[in-house]
């Protein structure tokens, strides 16, 4: 029969089996268990299956919910105050578009490149402290810059820093839930950090004036680089190349995912980075800029919060058209209205043409993606919906920008949108594999 020792040194949590090395000494039960924990190899769990322990399970989403709230509400303080910042340098709108650009352009390679490293040699959690540095340093560079070179060099390394975060963490998030229908609950704690901080930074912008929100960002960088040390995101290596042959058997359902994702990036692009531009233009505050982005929280976290029903009923391939089509009256909304308080109501699709989109991607991606290449399958989604698609906004945007009004730019994007709305839809929801 085994000793007291040996028995409280081997103990089961849910269906993982946490084992330490035999102690020299007998412990009491509450060191024992403490002891157990430490020493324990981490869980490793496969999305479809509920593999890892129920207590691993809630403290994973715990750290993963304040690590979406802190991450999000540095990123209202930062992003959407990008072109205001440049616009204040004395750029053109095409430069600025240029700048916006290099994000989403750098995360169309950076973000699967880091992902499959990230899965290949089992090292996401150094990986990913390493971009949060990496972003941080570049967002204080951004403050100080003010010739168009240096600060398109600086964007180049901001761009190349920032691109595995979110796929980082969506990652982590389908690692620590049993079911990929319920990531809405934990990405939630995204939309409320960017709404809470929005409207305090913009309050703050208003009195110290846009250079506080390089800073700012960088503070919460340095929080998030704690944080980072825990996140369950590719611990173990994987055979890369053998699961990637086999993520290439599923092209029949990643070639429509990733072509609505395109248009709803494009949707993306556009709101985010000329959102700002349109309000200034109807003379809106900094503060009521902040309020539209608390406006769209609510709409965000309504959605997220739905965002497992909604799948049910539509699927992935339904509730992506449904965010495409929204996207596309949303930006129409923007081109007409002739004061900010219409421009603060159309604020309220923002749940349906951003988070129930970024639901459907991520369950598909992580649905799509073989055993052991989950930070690389979100990787390649983040890729288009963060990457490829926000290029083509961005620059496109800023195009039309060029040849007229903030408005006229919107309307011509909404009808562009619509109808890259109409050819994708037909695939996006007859797919087998979705």
């Amino acid at each position: 029969m085994r000793s007291t020792c040996e028995t409280l040194h081997q103990f089961r949590v849910g269906t993982i089996r946490l084992r330490s090395n035999r102690p020299t000494g007998c412990v009491g039960p509450i060191t024992g268990r403490i002891r157990a924990r430490r020493e324990a190899p981490e869980p490793q769990r496969d999305v479809r299956s509920d593999s890892i322990g129920i207590g691993a399970v809630t403290d994973y989403q715990r750290l993963i919910s304040g690590f979406y709230f802190v991450y999000y509400g540095s990123a209202a303080i930062l992003l959407p105050n990008l072109p205001l910042i440049f616009d204040d340098a004395g750029y053109s709108g095409s430069q600025i578009g240029w700048l916006l650009a290099l994000p989403p352009a750098m995360s169309i390679v950076a973000a699967p490149t880091w992902g499959a490293v990230a899965d290949s040699t089992g090292r996401g959690r150094a990986l990913l402290s390493l971009a949060l540095v990496g972003s941080g340093a570049a967002a204080l560079a951004l403050g100080v810059t003010t010739a168009y070179a240096a600060t398109v060099a600086v964007m180049f390394v901001f761009a190349l820093a920032i691109a595995p975060v979110v796929p980082f963490t969506d990652a982590a998030s389908v690692e620590a839930i049993d079911d990929t229908s319920r990531y809405g609950r934990l990405r939630l704690w995204g939309a409320l950090g960017w709404g809470l901080a929005a409207p305090v930074a913009g309050w703050s912008i208003d009195r110290l004036g846009l250079g506080l929100a390089p800073a700012l960002f960088a503070a919460g960088m340095l929080v998030l680089v704690v944080m980072s040390r825990q996140m369950p995101v590719s611990i173990r290596r994987t055979r890369f190349v053998s699961e990637f042959r086999t993520a290439l058997a599923n092209v029949n359902g990643w070639i429509p995912l990733l072509s609505g994702t395109l248009v709803v990036g494009v949707v993306g692009g556009t709101t985010i980075g000329y959102l700002f531009l349109l309000l200034r233009s109807l003379g809106a505050s900094s503060l009521t800029m902040g309020v539209a982005l608390a406006i769209a929280t609510v709409s965000e976290v309504v959605a997220f919060s739905s965002a497992g029903r909604v799948l049910g009923r539509l699927g992935i391939g339904g509730t992506m058209l449904l965010g495409i089509a929204a996207g596309g009256i949303r930006l129409l909304i923007f081109g007409s209205v002739p004061s900010v308080g219409w421009a603060l109501a159309a604020q309220l699709l923002h749940g349906f043409t951003f988070s129930l989109p970024l639901a459907a991607g991520v369950m598909g991606a992580a649905k799509l993606s073989p055993k052991g290449l989950g930070t690389t399958g979100q990787g390649v989604f983040s890729a288009v919906f963060l990457g490829l698609g926000p290029t083509i906004g961005v620059v496109l945007a800023g195009y039309l920008l060029n040849q007229g009004s903030e408005q006229s730019m919107m309307t011509s994007m909404g009808v562009l949108v619509l109808i890259a709305g109409a050819t994708v839809g037909i695939p996006l929801v007859r797919s087998s594999d979705l």
